[in-house]
């Protein structure tokens, strides 16, 4: 019995990576400003960045707090 139990998770333990997602979404943070003025560090699939910074002003690309840049979202 113990070979049953040792020889199934030997396989499942090969064969786990191929059921793996091959390509993973890589992660961004944007620091999201909130209604009440203040702003937190949240993480977004890369490619919703532009959508996300086009429909919350005042919210920036990377982690709070926002960086004064010439990229800055108004």
């Amino acid at each position: 019995m113990y070979v049953c139990v040792a020889v199934t998770l030997g396989f499942l333990a090969i064969t786990e990576p191929v059921f793996a997602d091959p390509s993973p979404s890589p992660a961004c943070h944007v620091c999201h400003r909130l209604g009440n003025g203040r702003y937190q560090t949240d993480t977004i699939n890369c490619d919703q960045v532009q959508h996300f910074l086009a429909t919350h002003p005042g919210s920036c690309a990377g982690p709070c707090p926002c960086q004064i840049t010439g990229v800055q979202n108004p």
